[in-house]
């Protein structure tokens, strides 16, 4: 998927921004230039990961408002884009935390 069409996830600009690769790849077939290399997740997507779980547990026991499938399914995408929002404020906010430490 085309990240402009993505409406889940906008990558900070520059490195420093997502914190760089979440697993440097020690193999890397041009020393020296590790951002060419393919490096997989980044480090703030790494972060979102790990705090999703933690805020679907926190969050899910709320419930449907209504017995409807289309409400249902409503709330469902709702909650769902309310989880990926806060966990990369999370990881944004570790990234930050990380840089000023």
């Amino acid at each position: 998927m085309d990240q402009s069409e993505n409406r889940f996830y906008r990558e900070p600009e520059g490195a420093a921004a997502h914190g760089g690769p979440a697993f440097p790849c020690h193999t890397n077939p041009r020393p020296g230039h590790l951002v060419d290399a393919p490096q997989g997740m980044t480090l703030r997507d790494y972060f979102a990961a790990k705090v999703m779980g933690t805020l679907i547990a926190v969050y899910d026991d709320e419930g449907c408002s209504s017995e409807d499938p289309e409400v249902v399914e409503r709330e469902r995408q709702e909650f769902a884009y309310m989880v990926a929002k806060n966990a990369y404020r999370y990881a944004d906010a570790m990234l930050r935390a990380r840089e000023a430490a």
